[in-house]
């Protein structure tokens, strides 16, 4: 808020002074928010900090549209948590000294895990014969458990076990 006429007075015991005025704003630091939120991988823990510059006081942080799971500490500036929710968020970071806020825009990308089948070659079965492959994966970045389907269904005899991904079982006619 601008100030108009802030008069000073400096004066001697025998009378003698002397006046003068200052005009001054008292205006909000030029802050600047520094982080970039790194991409985060669905119900696997997150975490990232900002930090800023522009003011000796410490601000207050907030975050508007962060994914589910996910918060930011008021004092510290960390985003962390468990996301549930894949997606792209356009977040924004908010520091606040004395009701001066800065806000920053900021893309948050939550991803799927890393996915990799670990047997990528299959056999052919052959009737009347005990069959197995390993169709199970191998998870990176989250330890959710993984279920498994297939489709169209199976040769008759063979079957799929939706918690291990292991084909098995003995076909009983050609295809």
């Amino acid at each position: 808020q601008y100030m108009d006429g802030y008069t000073v007075k400096a004066s001697q015991s025998n009378g003698c002074f002397k006046l003068y005025t200052y005009s001054f704003a008292v205006v909000c630091p030029n802050m600047t928010i520094n982080g970039t939120p790194h991409n985060g991988v669905v119900n696997a823990f997150y975490s990232t900090i900002f930090t800023s510059s522009g003011s000796p006081i410490s601000p207050t942080w907030s975050a508007t549209n962060l994914p589910n799971g996910l918060s930011m500490n008021a004092n510290t500036g960390e985003i962390s948590g468990i996301p549930t929710t894949l997606g792209t968020f356009n977040i924004t970071i908010t520091t606040n000294i004395y009701n001066c806020l800065k806000n920053q825009n900021y893309t948050l990308v939550i991803n799927c895990p890393t996915i990799n089948f670990n047997n990528t070659i299959a056999s052919n079965a052959i009737v009347g014969t005990p069959y197995n492959l390993d169709a199970s994966v191998n998870v990176i970045g989250n330890s959710n458990p993984v279920i498994y389907s297939v489709t169209p269904s199976l040769p008759s005899g063979l079957t799929l076990n939706s918690s291990t991904g292991q084909i098995s079982g003995i076909p009983t006619k050609p295809m």
